[in-house]
């Protein structure tokens, strides 16, 4: 099987390149903090409703009671 090669900003790199795998986990490091950020203003909006309890919260974005505590204590 022939290694899939490629150019990423002008550099010519093989498919497991250390920094090619940088480069990867950078992009996917903002797309996840990017996601945290809008689940932890979700969050908050619908605990400043009242009709939602911390353990209810948890259960409806998947985190956990303490990420709720985290959330609600940083704002």
């Amino acid at each position: 099987p022939q290694r899939q090669k490629f150019w990423a900003n002008n550099i010519y790199f093989k498919n497991n390149n250390i920094e090619v795998q940088s480069q990867r986990g950078k992009k996917s490091g903002e797309v996840r903090a990017t996601k945290a950020q809008a689940r932890k203003k979700a969050v908050i909006c619908d605990f400043n409703t009242g009709k939602f309890t911390r353990e209810e919260l948890a259960v409806k974005y998947k985190v956990s009671r303490q990420t709720i505590f985290n959330y609600l204590k940083s704002n």
